[in-house]
């Protein structure tokens, strides 16, 4: 199981680095121009639909894309980057502030933090919410685990 853990958060790690990649560079390119919290939000948005197609199938191996995996991930996920982000970066950034002084620098500073933040947060949430794992024993004893990803009418279950 340890195993199974390990390969998905390495997967997710690094579909991280490029959602992170494209999250932070919107957001950089958009900052200017919208201010903290909009450019957030805008930042967010296109790298969390990205995040639930890779984290979907090459994360967490799901065999498509549902409705109950869309709501389970979408749900917590926006809670996740759109309300804990944001105060994570506020927060930080008025510490930044007082450190440094540096306007522009200071908010890429609280947003590459807060990213971790979140990261960590959504890897628990998808791993054990929206794609989780179940546990089968086999005929010697052993307990096999796998993705206990649901398609179609059993989704709902």
């Amino acid at each position: 199981m340890a195993s199974l853990v390990l390969q998905r958060a390495r997967r997710f790690l690094g579909i991280g680095v490029l959602n992170t990649t494209v999250d932070i560079v919107l957001f950089a390119l958009l900052e200017p121009h919208l201010g903290l919290i909009p450019a957030t939000l805008a930042s967010t948005a296109v790298s969390m639909t990205m995040s639930f197609v890779l984290n979907a199938f090459f994360a967490f191996g799901a065999a498509g894309l549902t409705w109950r995996a869309a709501v389970t991930f979408f749900a917590p996920t926006a809670v996740n980057m759109w309300v804990i982000q944001p105060l994570v970066i506020a927060g930080l950034y008025q510490v930044a502030r007082a450190l440094d002084g540096h306007p522009y620098l200071d908010a890429l500073a609280a947003k590459l933090a807060a990213t971790g933040v979140s990261l960590v947060i959504n890897f628990v949430v998808y791993d054990r919410y929206v794609w989780p794992r179940t546990s089968h024993p086999s005929s010697d004893g052993s307990v096999t685990v796998e993705s206990a990803v649901r398609t179609g009418p059993s989704a709902s279950q």
